[in-house]
C-alpha cells in the first residue's frame, strides 16, 4: 500500500477574523451588565452573501438547574428576492443574556457579515406569572372571616 504524505499549508492571516466597531472590550461590557439580565427581542443581520443569513443561528441557554436548551433560527427568505438584510423576531422564546448562555453563528468564508442584537431590560415583573399572589389575595377583600363557616 503506498504512503501519501500530509499537505500541510499555514495560512498567514486568520481564517476567521472578529472585528468589533468600537474600543469596547467583552470584559467592559460584561461589567456594565452589572447583574441585570436583558431578554433578547431581535437579531438583524447584514451580509454581502445571501447564503451567510440564511444559515441557522442557534442559541443555547443553561437554566438554573443546568439544564441545557438549544434553539436553532432557521431564517426563512424568498430566494429569488435578491436581499442582504434579515431581521429575525425572537420575543417569541423565552432566552435572555445573564451569563448562561451563548450565541453561535454560522460564518461563511470570505464574507462579510454584520449582527446587531436589540435586547430589553428584564425586571422582576417579567418573571411573575398571569397572576400574581397579591391579584389572588385581592379576590378576600371585603369577606368576612369570622362568620364563615359558623
Amino acid at each position: 500500500m503506498p504512503s501519501v504524505p500530509p499537505n500541510i499549508s499555514t495560512l498567514p492571516a486568520p481564517a476567521t477574523q472578529v472585528v468589533a466597531l468600537g474600543v469596547t472590550s467583552y470584559e467592559e461590557i460584561q461589567a456594565s451588565m452589572s447583574g441585570n439580565a436583558y431578554g433578547l427581542q431581535n437579531i438583524y443581520q447584514y451580509s454581502t452573501n445571501i447564503t451567510q443569513i440564511t444559515n441557522t443561528i442557534t442559541l443555547k441557554k443553561y437554566d438554573a438547574n443546568g439544564t441545557k436548551y438549544l434553539y436553532n433560527l432557521t431564517p426563512t427568505i424568498d430566494p429569488y428576492q435578491d436581499q442582504s438584510a434579515l431581521n429575525i423576531s425572537i420575543r417569541n422564546i423565552d432566552y435572555a443574556f445573564d451569563g448562561n448562555n451563548g450565541f453561535y453563528p454560522i460564518l461563511e468564508a470570505n464574507t462579510t457579515v454584520q449582527y446587531r442584537i436589540e435586547v430589553y431590560d428584564l425586571s422582576v415583573g417579567d418573571y411573575l406569572t398571569d397572576k400574581n399572589n397579591f391579584e389572588e389575595l385581592e379576590m378576600f377583600t371585603g369577606f368576612d372571616f369570622d362568620t364563615y363557616g359558623n
